[in-house]
């Protein structure tokens, strides 16, 4: 049994350094995870754009070659609606990624949605006459590693 402890290590140092090379690290001494590109849609659109799909198809890309890993896919609005409304977004946003995601070969057991809503927009403030550049986003979190692999 002692054996197989130098090789299970030796795995796990060439996972982590596979990871290493395809996530962009948070800067360095911050105490981040790693981070995934964020997806952005434009203002009050579920529609994914070209750029949202070219970065969905390189997450579903590191998904497919690290299959030990899952997603928190998580939904994000501006502050210009109704609690209810931007949660419901935040859900249709989150939902939109994890499907185009499944469609490029991800495993939905692998993947999980959420809404923050309005709670994290990227400008917080109530300038209702500011224009709104970037109002609904998806950003992905690495979670642990699926158990039992």
């Amino acid at each position: 049994m002692a054996a197989a402890f130098p090789t299970v290590a030796l795995a796990m140092v060439a996972l982590l350094a596979a990871l290493a090379a395809e996530l962009p690290a948070a800067a360095e001494g911050s105490g981040q995870a790693l981070q995934l590109q964020t997806v952005y849609f434009n203002s009050d659109s579920t529609w994914l754009t070209p750029a949202a799909r070219d970065t969905l198809k390189r997450h579903a890309g590191m998904m497919r070659r690290n299959p030990e890993l899952s997603l928190a896919i998580e939904g994000h609005t501006d502050e210009n609606c109704s609690e209810e409304y931007c949660l419901a977004l935040g859900e249709t946003l989150a939902r939109r990624a994890l499907n185009f995601l499944v469609s490029e070969g991800v495993s939905p057991a692998r993947l999980s949605a959420l809404s923050h809503g309005k709670s994290s927009p990227l400008d917080p403030g109530h300038d209702q006459a500011a224009p709104v550049k970037r109002s609904g986003r998806v950003e992905f979190r690495v979670v642990q590693p699926l158990r039992g692999r």
